[in-house]
């Protein structure tokens, strides 16, 4: 997943419902802390279809439903 996929949100959140539609605006790497020592995961941040609000996911939560332009901003 990448900056410019439309993402379906698989897991329902508080005033986000399952199957929403949204924009992958940014993603940043972070990592976590698991039993078997620190894990790096991606967390998206994601802008809702017919709305303003921003949310934050991680890959497991999201499923591409189209793929941005691979040609996006080059010349």
């Amino acid at each position: 997943m990448k900056v410019g996929d439309l993402v379906k949100i698989k897991r329902a959140g508080i005033g986000v419902p399952k199957d929403t539609l949204g924009l992958i605006i940014r993603c940043s790497p972070t990592s976590t802390l698991t039993a078997d020592g620190t894990r790096l995961i991606s967390l998206f941040e994601v802008q809702i279809c017919d709305s303003h609000r921003i949310v934050r996911r991680i890959d497991r939560d999201l499923e591409v439903v189209n793929r941005g332009s691979e040609s996006f901003c080059s010349n």
